[in-house]
């Protein structure tokens, strides 16, 4: 993450990061947040609309450090209209980040949330 950050920054792309390792108690909090089958009971997140997606606490690759949620230097979560999200397309595979295929939701979908392959 670090490499990806300062290859941006020699690009003069900024990015903030709104989120990346999670806790298992700050997953529970997102869960809850997000989801209007809350409090986690071991059900998978039925999503608040205008919400995103929450894995369940400790099934999050946030909370095992692989998942990164970027933003522009205005914390907005990353959107693909961004010249943030249009470099991460162009070389976060260069970093091991990819997104990951969110089935039939499209690309706009989370366009924020990376992954690391490992």
């Amino acid at each position: 993450l670090d490499q990806l950050l300062a290859a941006a920054a020699a690009d003069k792309i900024p990015f903030k990061i709104n989120s990346a390792y999670r806790t298992y108690s700050d997953q529970a909090t997102v869960f809850n947040t997000n989801c209007s089958n809350s409090p986690f009971n071991g059900a998978s997140c039925v999503a608040r609309p205008g919400k995103g997606q929450a894995a369940k606490p400790g099934k999050s690759n946030h909370g095992f450090g692989l998942a990164v949620d970027f933003a522009n230097p205005g914390l907005a979560k990353l959107t693909t209209s961004m010249i943030q999200y249009k470099w991460l397309l162009a070389n976060a595979g260069k970093f091991g980040f990819r997104r990951l295929p969110w089935g039939n939701k499209g690309e706009n979908w989370e366009a924020w949330h990376w992954e690391y392959q490992i």
